[in-house]
């Protein structure tokens, strides 16, 4: 595997950028003259990564690019080019990592598009790119943030006057693409690799919603759904759409393709997290969390997820009803939409009331709470 990057030289790249395409095509159709097949052929605008299978394959790619970048003038750029080896399991490398070949480098793991593929095309670089390593684990003996931290760092301040469901689509917009490509990467992800991901992923969410990191998980994913298993299947079937479609010169409407969406309740104001966070605090009697089990074990019923959900449906409704009894006047009923702020501050005093009554046993039942 190796992504060749060559790039435009000259003070007119960015001019010249947007016809990186026609030129790239051509370098494509002479791989295939000289015995490559178009599944083991990927082009993206510059970056190009090509499956070869020995290293004599790997060099006749290395100067098939060389020739077609001299011929129109292209500079190929060794330093953003890498030849990663994908050895057979309990295989050995023919190269050695930091060495260079035909003027390569030889890398252990590279980025292209957006996803760190490593030798034994594993998930962990690329949420080691997402999460950081901590100091501890670190070979330099030095920690890094990570881009989830660093986004979580930087919108932190927004977080204190936001809405609960806020939270969760800023998640959706901010973390759930960085995801996207360990989705594509299913394929050769072993079933640890793909729960090491869905770990991850509720991590991450946790991060966002203000969650403790034990915040029981079945609880989370009623909050905010999302099944990544489910999510892995959805991006391998459109991809697979795609590349029959691209391949036999096919159209693909994005009417045609599967889209994975992430449902999260709307109305749900910062109470709502207030309430959820409750559930970690523990009993010093009996050495347990306050989940809604236990909760109602100190008879304090209606917290579950599903009755406050159901709470907020039965608060819209009777909203929705006066709003038309009100507008209505004789013949000519019309329906008005609900404001975001009436059913906001009706749910709020709900919850701050139940919040109240959780208090009341956490006071005098919590540890340290």
């Amino acid at each position: 595997m190796s992504p060749l990057d060559p790039t435009l030289g000259g003070p007119r790249v960015n001019n010249l950028t947007l016809l990186f395409n026609i030129y790239s095509e051509e370098l494509l159709f002479k791989l295939e003259e000289v015995g490559w097949r178009v599944r083991d052929l990927y082009g993206y605008a510059d970056d190009h990564l090509v499956l070869s299978g020995s290293v004599i394959q790997l060099k006749r790619a290395i100067e098939t690019v060389e020739g077609w970048s001299t011929q129109y003038n292209i500079t190929l750029n060794p330093s953003k080019s890498g030849i990663l080896e994908v050895p057979p399991k309990y295989g050995s490398t023919a190269l050695e990592v930091g060495s260079f070949f035909n003027g390569i480098p030889v890398v252990d793991s590279y980025k292209y598009l957006g996803v760190w593929i490593s030798q034994k095309l594993s998930p962990k670089k690329h949420l080691y790119f997402l999460f950081g390593v901590k100091k501890s684990s670190s070979v330099d003996g030095e920690g890094k943030r990570g881009k989830v931290n660093y986004l979580v760092n930087s919108l932190g301040p927004c977080f204190k006057n936001i809405s609960f469901n806020y939270r969760a689509n800023l998640w959706i917009t901010f973390i759930r693409p960085l995801f996207l490509p360990l989705a594509t990467l299913s394929s050769f992800m072993t079933n640890s690799d793909k729960e090491a991901v869905c770990t991850k992923l509720r991590v991450s969410l946790k991060k966002f919603l203000k969650f403790p990191r034990n915040f029981r998980d079945d609880v989370l994913m009623q909050v905010v759904p999302i099944d990544f298993i489910r999510w892995i299947e959805v991006e391998h079937e459109n991809n697979v759409r795609k590349w029959n479609s691209r391949l036999w010169r096919l159209e693909c409407s994005k009417d045609s393709l599967e889209k994975f969406v992430v449902l999260v309740r709307r109305w749900l104001p910062s109470e709502f997290g207030d309430l959820l966070n409750r559930f970690t605090a523990v009993c010093g009697r009996c050495r347990m969390p306050f989940y809604p089990e236990h909760l109602e074990k100190h008879g304090v019923h209606g917290v579950r997820v599903e009755d406050v959900f159901a709470k907020l449906d039965q608060i819209e409704g009777d909203l929705l009803l006066d709003k038309v009894r009100l507008n209505s006047s004789g013949k000519n009923r019309r329906m008005t939409r609900l404001r975001r702020q009436e059913v906001m501050e009706a749910f709020s005093d709900y919850l701050r009331n139940l919040i109240e009554r959780v208090d009341k046993v956490l006071n005098e039942f919590a540890i340290r709470f």
